[in-house]
């Protein structure tokens, strides 16, 4: 714990998102027991990726209160990057011999997913993945109940429905209301030790699921956009200070409430119409493919296909990256073309991204192989289609045409 007294503002609190009730600040994780107690907790799969989770004594936690409550507990800590539906089989297997009733699961998006999918999976009579092909949508049997502690903020998936698991070199999604975690504890002193390289991605991951519900057609409610501005405003301030001091209690506190509450908030500020949507996902559509075939780390595929992205549009439709450049950054929308505004937002993200959070816009470095993507291209067309996005509507050509620039 930090023994800055400025830091010490930074006490406990619970507040409530739809579905998930998040316990916030140093010292959240002694709500433990009580969530547990709560959530009526007899057997317990705990799931968790990285040596930081028994370092920072989050495994230490977990396995003494299960213990003072009486809890059996079987656990796994073999979660990786882009985490893998093989694992995922074994731990439901695991979870039907244990009859476990509920899981943690501690770390970043990875082992988040893996555990919502377990959940997911545990009562279901068929293969789990039929929720992440969409064979299957809302399920009709009893999922587990989630909790998470999270130590990396930027993906949401805290919080969130989502999960996102790998199968061979194809990425599938799933997002029923009922793997929603039912409480989330969050103490920013745990992110003061994970990789950076990991905290930096997952950064920009925060800062491209808000970006794409800004870049589609314009909202038909003016505040959406203003609120989706403000937000990228604190998450760039946040982003500049992390990447200044990563040791800074205050920045990777920011960094977790705007991924943990902020963002989801504005996710359900849904305005949807004939051609617009809260949340097109184009950037996530591409990297999702991408990282399904060549492995590399999700929020620096983003990085990649971000900063590609732009620029390629800049001459297309550049009206809300034009937007997004006047509004945060007050550049000049009379004596500048939209193109010419567009590109300087692409200059900026590059420069937060590259020159200050240190993290590779360029895929030959994030280890692409090659630059030919026919493979990641069929994905695409098998899973969403083209055209893809409606603001950005890209054809196959298109998005060959921008990963290749992006490499």
């Amino acid at each position: 714990m930090s023994n800055n007294p400025a830091d010490q503002q930074y006490t406990t609190r619970i507040a409530d998102l739809p579905g998930t009730e998040v316990v916030f600040g140093v010292g959240a994780e002694e709500k433990l027991p009580y969530l547990l107690k709560k959530n009526h907790v007899k057997s317990l799969l705990f799931v968790y990726s990285g040596d930081y989770v028994n370092e920072l004594g989050i495994r230490q936690k977990v396995l003494d209160t299960a213990k003072e409550l009486g809890i059996s507990v079987i656990e796994n800590g073999e979660v990786q990057v882009n985490p893998r539906l093989e694992l995922v089989h074994t731990l439901i297997e695991q979870a039907r011999e244990h009859d476990v009733d509920f899981v943690i699961a501690a770390g970043g998006g990875s082992a988040f997913d893996t555990g919502k999918a377990v959940a997911l999976g545990k009562n279901y009579d068929g293969d789990v993945w039929d929720f992440y092909t969409h064979k299957r949508t809302e399920p009709e049997h009893q999922v587990l109940g989630v909790g998470t502690i999270s130590t990396i903020p930027g993906t949401s998936s805290e919080v969130s429905f989502a999960s996102v698991i790998t199968n061979g070199h194809i990425k599938g999604g799933a997002a029923p209301i009922a793997i929603k975690p039912t409480f989330t504890i969050i103490n920013p002193e745990y992110s003061r030790t994970a990789p950076y390289r990991y905290l930096a991605a997952a950064t920009v991951d925060m800062i491209v699921h808000n970006l794409e519900k800004y870049f589609t057609p314009n909202a038909p409610l003016a505040l959406v956009d203003q609120l989706e501005e403000n937000v990228f405003r604190a998450e760039y301030d946040a982003a500049i200070r992390f990447a200044k001091n990563p040791e800074s209690l205050q920045a990777r506190t920011d960094l977790h409430w705007l991924s943990a509450y902020v963002n989801p908030q504005l996710r359900s500020a849904d305005a949807t119409g004939p051609r617009y949507s809260i949340h097109e996902g184009v950037i996530h559509a591409i990297e999702h493919a991408l990282s399904g075939v060549y492995d590399i780390i999700h929020g620096e595929g983003n990085a990649a296909v971000l900063i590609a992205l732009v620029r390629y549009e800049a001459s297309r439709n550049p009206e809300k990256f034009a937007k997004l450049a006047v509004r945060v950054f007050g550049a000049d929308p009379y004596l500048n073309t939209e193109e010419e505004n567009a590109l300087l937002l692409a200059d900026k993200l590059e420069d937060l991204i590259v020159n200050h959070l240190h993290v590779p816009i360029r895929l030959s470095e994030q280890g692409v192989p090659n630059d030919d993507f026919e493979e990641v291209l069929d994905q695409i067309g098998g899973g969403i289609g083209y055209p893809l996005g409606h603001y950005t509507n890209l054809s196959r050509e298109d998005v060959k045409a921008l990963l290749k620039s992006a490499y």
